[in-house]
């Protein structure tokens, strides 16, 4: 009963090549763009006098919390190849209507990715880092004749270094064992990932438990040597600023305030009230999309909804488990 059939199996799977190209692919992009957003955006946040950065930052908890499977599905009413109204939009206009943006595909999932979550988690763990740091280097390097651009790359991102790192592994694990959005938005284009290439052996006609269990094994193995490396980075990155007191004096943006100011509520706008304005809109329509049908919008989505048993019971269900988990996760960590 014992042998190396699983993991022969496993690494014989004519996708996996594929899978694994689009896990590293995908990690790479989606990291490498948001963390160098968010050191940007959390640094404009704690660092400067951009206006109205109290709300600013309030959006991207916002982001946060909303759930992921819906925002999904915000993104495919929108972008969607056929019906999607930005897609419509382009399209009825002649000199753009060249332009059509598939969310299924691998542009896709990492766009999906970046405005879901991705950066606002940065941009909330990178922030107070931000906001401790002692301002009298930044003044020290402003007196040495160094501008803004100069001292941001040159002092802020050396000394808050270990934090960004430590947030960037956090962030490359979290990518690795992604599921949901390429599940999703991956699936009509046949685009795998890893995690993707697991569940369809499991839940395959001819279940493959052996198989996926060694890959899955091997996922783990992969996120083990990036464990350590964080914690190694936290232990040892600690630094200490040798001066008489703390200033925490914010840098002046001067002309650039309000242009960066523009820049950051188109970010909001996008990543926050759009997709749930297309949410809301797309709960009242008969076939989304079409505005110009009879009968466009209905309550007959919401009255199918909440009559059907088996919401109340998911909702309870639901409400059931994430208190549970909350109280008693809680309590046992506060040991």
């Amino acid at each position: 009963g014992w042998g190396f059939s699983n993991w022969i199996e496993a690494f014989t799977q004519p996708t996996l090549l594929s899978a694994i190209t689009n896990t590293l692919s995908i990690t790479f992009t989606v990291q490498a763009i948001s963390i160098t957003v968010a050191v940007v955006i959390a640094w404009l946040l704690a660092r400067t006098n951009l206006p109205g950065r109290g709300w600013i930052e309030f959006s991207f908890w916002m982001v946060f919390f909303m759930p992921t499977l819906p925002m999904v599905q915000s993104w495919i009413l929108l972008f969607d190849p056929y019906i999607g109204v930005v897609n419509q939009f382009f399209a009825s206009i002649p000199f753009l209507s060249w332009i059509n943006f598939n969310i299924f595909s691998w542009e896709g999932i990492v766009w999906v990715h970046l405005v879901t979550g991705t950066i606002a988690v940065k941009v909330i763990l990178l922030t107070p880092a931000f906001r401790n740091m002692d301002s009298s280097l930044e003044e020290a390097s402003r007196v040495n004749g160094a501008n803004m651009f100069t001292t941001f790359t040159k002092v802020v991102v050396p000394v808050l270094l270990p934090s960004i790192l430590i947030v960037l592994i956090l962030g490359t694990i979290r990518s690795l064992e992604a599921f949901e959005i390429e599940m999703i938005l991956g699936g009509p284009e046949k685009i795998d990932v890893f995690s993707t290439q697991i569940y369809r052996m499991i839940n395959s006609n001819d279940p493959q438990y052996g198989a996926a269990t060694a890959l899955g094994s091997v996922i783990l193995t992969l996120m083990v040597p990036l464990i350590i490396l964080q914690q190694w980075i936290s232990r040892r990155g600690g630094h200490a600023t040798i001066s008489g007191k703390f200033k925490t004096q914010r840098f002046q943006l001067g002309k650039y305030r309000w242009p960066l100011f523009a820049i950051m509520a188109i970010l909001v706008l996008v990543t926050t009230i759009i997709p749930l304005v297309s949410l809301v809109i797309g709960t009242f329509m008969s076939i989304y999309g079409f505005f110009n049908i009879d009968d466009a919008f209905t309550l007959a989505n919401w009255q199918t909804v909440l009559t059907r048993d088996t919401f109340i019971n998911a909702l309870k269900n639901t409400f059931i488990l994430a208190s549970l988990m909350a109280i008693i996760s809680m309590f046992l960590y506060s040991f």
